[in-house]
């Protein structure tokens, strides 16, 4: 079920825009937003489950914005950037073979059931073909070596984030701000977390202590 908000019937919006083979959801909906003369959040808002957050989108609701099939769009969009699935780091493997297993997996995801060919999951992974071959001929990783991914680390876009803080702009304008300004989808929990957390250390912070001035001789 689509957030509530808004309440209106979906209809197909006036200009459309060509999917890209493996581009993400993300970029997807902003080009669409844009090309249109809307604001992206106006979108993702319409396409998320509450709470708003990074996870998958409604591709059917987007698909009927985007004047194609629920279909093409699973087909071609790579996806979210914040898949929430990925392998587990293991201390037995160097960090550049947790990260190729890492990679075979998401490659093996995205080629399952869609019936991709070799040359768009190289596109949409941004790898060479050669590297899909052998991530889809190496063994998948079973239930026990995944894991749930972490959300997007709020420290990198702190100095996006902090100024809105500062002017005093509810959270959800915020996260609106961020989506349509700097084209960041944040977890709305990671948001909520952060905003909570700077809030108690400014409420920690000691008052600056008032030293009397000196007092003048006579």
């Amino acid at each position: 079920m689509r957030n509530s908000y808004p309440s209106e019937p979906l209809h197909p919006l006036p200009l459309r825009v060509r999917p890209r083979p493996g581009e993400f959801v993300e970029s997807f909906i902003a080009r669409l937003a844009r090309a249109n003369h809307i604001k992206p959040h106006y979108i993702h808002r319409m396409l998320s489950e509450p709470p708003l957050s990074s996870g998958d989108r409604d591709l059917a609701a987007l698909a009927v914005l985007a004047s194609t099939s629920a279909e093409n769009l699973h087909r071609t969009l790579s996806v979210s950037i914040s898949a929430p699935i990925t392998v587990k780091p293991s201390p037995e493997r160097t960090d550049a073979e947790n990260a190729e297993a890492a990679l075979f997996f998401d490659i093996q995801r995205d080629a399952r059931g869609r019936g991709l060919t070799v040359k768009t999951l190289a596109a949409r992974h941004n790898v060479s073909r050669r590297t899909v071959r052998r991530a889809l001929n190496a063994a998948p990783a079973s239930t026990h070596d995944t894991m749930l991914r972490r959300p997007l680390v709020v420290d990198p876009i702190k100095h996006l984030i902090d100024p809105l803080l500062d002017q005093g702009l509810p959270r959800g304008d915020v996260w609106d701000r961020l989506v349509d300004d700097h084209d960041v989808v944040l977890s709305w929990t990671a948001l909520a977390y952060y905003a909570r957390s700077r809030e108690l250390a400014q409420d920690r912070e000691p008052a600056r202590s008032v030293m009397p001035s000196p007092l003048k001789l006579q």
